[in-house]
C-alpha cells in the first residue's frame, strides 16, 4: 500500500503541470485490442484493432486495423514487425511499423517501460516516416489480488512530412491483469499537435492485450 501511494503522488506531481490548463472536454474515446497468437519458438502473430471516436457524435476520427509479428523477450527486450491499414475522414494510409520494446528496471521496484517505433507511412501514395519514443514510469502493485502497474506516460513523435517534433502527449493510466494472458490499460492523455486544429486533443480510452 505505501508503494501504491508514492507511486500515485510521484503521478500527481510529475503529470500535473502537464496538463494544467487543459479544457474540461474529452474530444476523442479510444478502443484498442491487441491479440497475440500462441508462441512458437518466443515469436508470435500479433492482430491489431484500434478506433477512435469523437466524444461529442461517436463519429469515427480514425480505425486501424494490423498485423505483425513480435519476437521472444531477451533481457527484457523485445522486438515487432507490422503492416496497418489506417482510415481516417481525410485519407487512407498503410502504415509499416517496426517496434523496440524495453523493460528498464529502476530504485525501489520502479520501472520505465520504453517503446521506440519508426513507422514508414503511404498517405495518398506519398511516402513519409514517422519517428516515434513512449516512455511510461510506474510501479507493480496488488489492487484486490489483481496485478496493477499505475503509471505516468510520455510520447514525443517526429514527423518527416513537417520536419518537426511535432506531437507530444502526456498520460496517465493503469494496467491491470484481469486473467492469465490478459490485461487491461485505461487511460486519460493530454495530446499536443502543432500540426493540428485543434491544438489540444484529450482522449480517454482502453486498450486490452490478449495473449493466446
Amino acid at each position: 500500500m505505501r508503494l501504491f501511494v508514492i507511486a500515485v503522488l510521484l503521478s500527481g506531481v510529475a503529470a500535473s503541470p502537464l496538463f494544467a490548463q487543459t479544457p474540461p472536454l474529452l474530444h476523442e474515446i479510444r478502443t484498442e485490442l491487441f491479440v497475440t497468437s500462441p508462441r512458437v519458438h518466443g515469436f508470435g502473430a500479433t492482430l491489431v484493432v484500434e478506433q477512435h471516436l469523437a466524444a461529442d457524435d461517436f463519429a469515427p476520427n480514425e480505425r486501424v486495423q494490423g498485423l505483425g509479428i513480435v519476437s521472444p523477450v531477451v533481457h527484457g527486450v523485445s522486438v515487432g514487425s507490422d503492416v496497418r491499414q489506417v482510415l481516417t475522414p481525410a485519407a487512407l494510409e498503410h502504415r509499416y511499423v517496426q517496434t523496440i520494446v524495453a523493460t528498464i528496471p529502476l530504485f525501489a521496484g520502479f520501472a520505465i517501460r520504453d517503446r521506440t517505433r519508426i513507422e514508414f507511412r503511404d498517405i495518398g501514395a506519398t511516402w513519409s516516416r514517422r519517428y516515434q519514443n513512449r516512455a511510461a514510469f510506474g510501479h507493480d502493485i496488488d489492487i484486490l489480488g489483481r496485478s496493477s502497474f499505475p503509471y505516468i506516460q510520455a510520447d514525443l513523435s517526429y514527423d518527416t512530412r513537417y520536419s518537426s517534433l511535432n506531437r507530444r502527449e502526456a498520460t496517465l493510466g493503469m494496467r491491470t491483469t484481469l486473467l492469465t494472458g490478459v490485461n487491461v490499460d485505461t487511460y486519460v492523455t493530454r495530446q499536443s499537435d502543432s500540426r493540428r486544429s485543434p491544438l489540444l486533443l484529450l482522449a480517454g480510452g482502453t486498450i486490452v492485450r490478449v495473449a493466446l
